[in-house]
């Protein structure tokens, strides 16, 4: 419950309204973690024949299956946490129909890739001048 509650304040890049220790998605996704990994291991324990097919791989590739369980159950309760809070600001007026409006932790990231696709498109459009004025090119 810590983990995945740390997971979900720390992760997305915004400002959080608070900490919550267990908000509705983490439930939902701790619940569908303990379900899946419980119906994952029942399958592989009854009715697969993993050793058969990978040989010395075969737990690997059951790790990496229920890696992607866990994955999937944690996406699901972060998405549900994700449209509470959009709900809760439709319903508080705030535009939120196409993304949360929440500000975000951190933007150096961002701005960063923002200038570099900036210098990128100057570069193109550099690019394409100068070959648009070469006595071969096609207009």
């Amino acid at each position: 419950m810590v983990i995945v509650a740390l997971l979900y304040y720390l992760t997305p890049n915004v400002r959080q309204p608070r900490f919550r220790w267990l908000s509705p998605g983490a439930l939902l996704a701790i619940l569908t973690w303990f379900a899946g990994s419980a119906l994952f291991g029942l399958y592989v324990a009854n009715f697969s024949n993993y050793d058969a097919i990978y040989g010395s791989l075969a737990g690997v590739v059951v790790f990496l299956v229920w890696l992607w369980v866990t994955n999937t159950a944690l996406l699901l309760g972060a998405e549900l946490d994700a449209e509470i809070e959009r709900a809760r600001e439709l319903q508080g007026g705030i535009g939120a129909e196409r993304d949360v409006q929440l500000p975000p932790r951190d933007t150096r990231a961002s701005t960063k890739q923002r200038a570099q696709l900036d210098r990128d498109h100057a570069e193109a459009e550099q690019i394409r001048k100068q070959h648009s004025r070469s006595p071969g090119a096609q207009e």
